[in-house]
């Protein structure tokens, strides 16, 4: 049973030595491209979403 594709591919893009540089480079601008960034954004906003929603039931 071959392990999960989208754990592997994650791995690699996170290992991958062009996206240090990318990031250098572009300063605050590569907030949003970077993947696990961009992902814990938007798990923030879920979260405070859910809170919201808890307060105002």
């Amino acid at each position: 049973m071959p392990p999960p594709r989208c754990s592997s591919s994650y791995s690699e893009r996170k290992s991958s030595p062009r996206s240090a540089p990318s990031f250098l480079h572009i300063g605050d601008l590569a907030v949003p491209l970077s993947p696990s960034l961009y992902r814990r954004d938007l798990w923030w906003q879920v979260w405070v979403s859910e809170l919201s929603t808890i307060n105002s039931g």
